[in-house]
């Protein structure tokens, strides 16, 4: 029998804020104890993960890391975050 549970939500945008900020916008609303823990966000490239603060909306999440490069992309890992449902 298929798996009828929502999957994880999806992040489908990440934006640099600045060196320090990405911002993340899930397709659906998160839930913010889960997004909001630093524990389930990964950089490549040897930037760390420092923070991470859900806004208001549920979808937009802004992680602080340690200094960026200018003009570096970096692969960036969620995992462990749930939706508002719980999945």
């Amino acid at each position: 029998m298929p798996d009828s549970r929502p999957s994880a939500p999806a992040a489908i945008t990440c934006c640099q804020q600045d060196s320090r900020h990405l911002e993340l916008t899930f397709a659906r609303p998160v839930d913010p104890t889960t997004a909001g823990d630093p524990a389930h966000y990964r950089l490549d490239g040897g930037a760390a993960v420092l923070a991470a603060r859900p806004d208001a909306d549920g979808r937009r999440v802004v992680v602080t890391t340690t200094a960026l490069t200018d003009l570096r992309s970096y692969a960036v890992t969620v995992a462990g975050v749930k939706t508002l449902g719980g999945r």
